[in-house]
């Protein structure tokens, strides 16, 4: 376990956070390093490389953020969302530094009297406090992937995601020699890594009483896949 100086948190989780595309995260951490070096920092102290198995078990970079790595991030960040990440991360490190808090407690009862020494109420405290710390863990891994709000829509209905974004969209296709159903693979693909998209279609069909339901739609219809998508869009037209 980390001890309260070198607690840190994933680009993954700070990714979720932040509303971000976890590879543009990656991005911007690796010019912050490279900066960092320039001036003689120590870029250790808020970003160490690291790396995890995605859903194909393929092993794939990430970084695990420091406390100083997540101030420095929030203070990149404006407005409502720089606001909302930094509550998120102290809340974060909060849990973690309580975490390992109570674990230094029971090591030292352990280091302070042996087993012999221990009532039967006490051992059933420990019992029970480590189950409670494990069992806080998996939760955490197994934690399910945010729901999608509906979206709420005004009379009159304004554009459509596609109206809005129709002309980035057939310049990227144009510029970028791909063909529109690709461009939108990506899309999907993205939003399916952040949301229960297969969920989403599945309610959309039950709420719309359709059997066949366009992926598209689903964008069409939550505010959070048309954020994501909107980063895609931006990401191409770089």
């Amino acid at each position: 376990m980390n001890d309260l100086g070198t607690a840190s948190i994933t680009s993954m989780e700070v990714a979720e956070m932040t509303g971000k595309i976890h590879k543009n995260l990656i991005r911007s951490i690796e010019t912050y390093m490279k900066h960092f070096s320039q001036l003689n920092f120590e870029p250790t102290q808020y970003f160490k490389l690291s790396t995890y198995l995605d859903e194909q078990e393929k092993e794939r970079k990430c970084y695990n953020i420091t406390k100083k790595g997540c101030e420095f991030i929030a203070h990149k960040m404006t407005g409502i969302k720089g606001t909302e990440f930094t509550v998120k991360y102290i809340e974060r490190f909060h849990e973690m530094e309580q975490a390992i808090s109570q674990q230094e407690v029971v090591e030292q009862k352990q280091e302070k009297k042996s087993l012999s020494q221990w009532t039967p109420e006490e051992i059933v405290d420990w019992k029970l406090n480590d189950l409670h710390r494990r069992l806080q863990k998996i939760e955490r891994q197994e934690e399910e992937k945010p729901k999608i709000g509906r979206l709420q829509r005004l009379v009159p209905k304004k554009k459509t995601w596609y109206d809005r974004n129709k002309s980035r969209i057939w310049c990227i296709t144009r510029n970028r020699d791909m063909e529109l159903k690709e461009l939108y693979h990506i899309i999907l693909e993205e939003c399916g890594r952040y949301y229960d998209v297969d969920c989403a279609i599945d309610e959309y069909r039950r709420e719309n009483g359709r059997t066949m339901v366009y992926p598209m739609d689903i964008v069409e219809e939550y505010r959070e896949l048309q954020d994501i998508a909107d980063q895609v869009l931006d990401y191409f037209e770089r």
